[in-house]
This record gives C-alpha cells, structure tokens and sequence, in this order.
C-alpha cells in the first residue's frame, strides 16, 4: 500500500479529493497486492462505508455508478 495516501475530501463524496480527482479506495491498494477482498455488511453494500472499498463517487448518492463499480470490482 505504497502508493496510497490521505487525501482531503467533501462530505458526500467516495474515494474522490477535494477536485472530484479519485484517490486510492482501501479495496484497490489490498488488490494491488495481491489480497482477496470479500466485504460483510449489516446496511447496503452501495452506502458509504462498504462503497470506499472498491468506489469513487462525487456524491454518496450515485447508487447506480456505485453498485456498477462494485460489480466490475
């Protein structure tokens, strides 16, 4: 996970800077290194704290765009 650092965000947005740039998801940095990633959730896999494994997304609320970036995950 060399390559991952913090970023400044927005409130409402996954995995994107302060500009809408995407930034490294948690998911993508453990895949890179050649981990499995598998996710358990008690809400819905498109919410905000599942979504920043695997998404980027200038607002929260892209459900569709989420759920498509999940799948091609």
């Amino acid at each position: 996970m060399d390559n991952y650092f913090i970023a400044q965000t927005v409130n409402g947005r996954i995995s994107v800077d302060v500009d809408g740039r995407p930034v490294g998801a948690i998911g993508e940095a453990l895949k890179s290194q050649g981990y499995k990633i598998g996710l358990v959730v008690t809400t819905s896999v498109f919410h905000a704290n599942p979504a920043v494994w695997y998404s980027h997304a200038n607002n929260r609320g892209s459900q569709d765009s989420i759920a498509k970036q999940m799948v091609l995950f």
